[in-house]
């Protein structure tokens, strides 16, 4: 049975570990092709090996204009688009939060998407 996702281009953000990279593998196996978007490669070289026809990674990080004007760029060279997960995320849980640290959560967590 042909799986809904069968040549279908995902772009994931955040993809290199966690929920990101669990997103990376469950697409590719259905048989997606992915459009994998991190700041490193971390857990997506074992995705790379196994699956080299389908996945695509692109260096970048949510929070630089270009780098996601490059993301763009790239997935229409792919496209069409037909999932887009913008998983990229971040915490500083600590206490006493600073504007600083607040802000760099925003531009990830808020503007990256």
């Amino acid at each position: 049975m042909k799986s809904e996702f069968q040549d279908r281009l995902a772009v994931v953000t955040g993809a290199s570990s966690g929920i990101g990279l669990a997103l990376c593998a469950a697409l590719l196996q259905r048989g997606a092709r992915v459009l994998a978007m991190s700041r490193s490669l971390g857990g997506l070289e074992p995705l790379m090996e196994t699956h080299p026809e389908q996945l695509y990674w692109l260096a970048g990080d949510v929070t630089s204009a270009d780098d996601l004007r490059q993301l763009c760029r790239r997935a229409a060279e792919l496209g069409p688009v037909h999932y887009v997960v913008p998983n990229a995320g971040i915490a500083e849980l600590a206490d006493g939060l600073d504007m600083a640290a607040f802000d760099r959560q925003w531009r990830v967590n808020g503007a990256g998407a």
